[in-house]
């Protein structure tokens, strides 16, 4: 039988050309990693386990960055997990080995199913013994073989899983984030996730993994909208109109926040099927949106109007009858952007 080191790696390897990454792409995508590992534990795990991930050097000859997962507490919170009917299928979807595979891991063929690993544990915990490598080992293989799952599974298979609105919604944002920094750095061709040099998700998959996914509030759609006007800087932009629902628009408004949201203007998609729009590398779009407040968040950003892009006059505001048309209910907001209409 195949052992399990008790300190498992999270390989990132990066497809780059001399073999040299940008510091902000390594240090974003290992954040996000760090991040997954961490919503894991908190979603299935009650924050019950204890880990720490050390980086090693990248191997000589190559940009394969090795993060060390090593777990050292907490280790029976995850076979329990492992003996639900939702542990059962979400180990399996994420990690492609059903739970019995890693109970028989433990000893040998002497806990061949998941209740004699979960008495092996019990015991272990009765007796005020510190879980054993064979625990430890184990529970890190899991944690570590999740997360590859969920930076590696196209997305259709994580939706199938339930997570998209589920637990783990921080968990896929994580992953959202982690292909936005391998996007933002054109040095960057494809990404692996073993040593071996197989770079099965090349470039031109990482707008469609880079998916912005959110929570369903309860009731949310009979929340107000406030209707605002606000500059944006865009640093993600996305010009297929049919394509929104999967991956927003992406930029930081006048505080440099960073917001997501979706452009319903037909009159600015016009402009951009015409090409009659000056598109530069950052562009600067002044827009009337709506958004709704929750737990005094602003979420939910609808651009109603593009008004100008890079000084670029391109729609007029929407008057206040088509936005009782357009939205249930709304207000208007005043914004230190709304101050320079003014004088114009």
């Amino acid at each position: 039988m195949t052992s399990i080191s008790s300190v498992d790696p999270l390989y990132l390897h990066f497809n780059v050309e001399e073999h040299a990454l940008k510091l902000d792409t390594f240090v974003e995508t290992a954040r996000r990693a760090q991040k997954i590992v961490r919503e894991l534990n908190r979603a299935f795990f009650n924050d019950d386990l204890k880990f720490e991930i050390i980086v090693r050097p990248p191997i000589a000859g190559s940009f394969l960055a090795r993060l060390d997962v090593r777990i050292f507490g907490g280790i029976a919170v995850i076979f329990t997990f492992l003996n639900t009917d939702i542990g059962s299928a979400f180990i399996e979807g994420l990690t492609g080995e059903t739970p019995e595979y890693y109970a028989r891991k433990l000893g040998e063929g002497t806990r061949d199913t998941l209740e004699d690993a979960q008495k092996w544990m019990k015991d272990q915990e009765q007796s005020q013994n510190a879980p054993s490598g064979p625990a430890c080992a184990v529970g890190t293989a899991i944690t570590v073989a999740m997360t590859k799952g969920i930076l590696q599974l196209e997305k259709d298979k994580l939706d199938k899983l339930g997570i998209k609105y589920g637990d783990l919604v921080e968990a896929i944002e994580a992953r959202n984030e982690f292909y936005e920094a391998c996007l933002a750095d054109n040095k960057v061709k494809g990404i692996g996730f073993t040593p071996d040099d197989d770079f099965p998700i090349p470039r031109s998959s990482f707008p469609e993994r880079a998916v912005k996914t959110r929570r369903k509030e309860e009731d949310e759609d009979e929340l107000p909208w406030t209707v605002s006007t606000e500059t944006i800087t865009v640093t993600s932009p996305n010009w297929d109109k049919e394509d929104q629902s999967a991956r927003q628009w992406k930029g930081k408004d006048s505080t440099l926040k960073t917001c997501y949201f979706v452009v319903e203007d037909d009159n600015f998609w016009q402009s951009v099927k015409n090409r009659e729009l000056e598109v530069g590398t950052l562009d600067k779009m002044q827009v009337q949106w709506a958004y709704q407040s929750i737990n005094n968040r602003a979420k939910n950003h609808r651009v109603l109007r593009v008004l100008k892009l890079n000084g670029q006059k391109v729609t007029k505001h929407m008057s206040s009858q088509e936005m009782k048309t357009t939205l249930k209910s709304y207000k208007d907001a005043v914004t230190q952007s709304d101050q320079g209409l003014l004088f114009e």
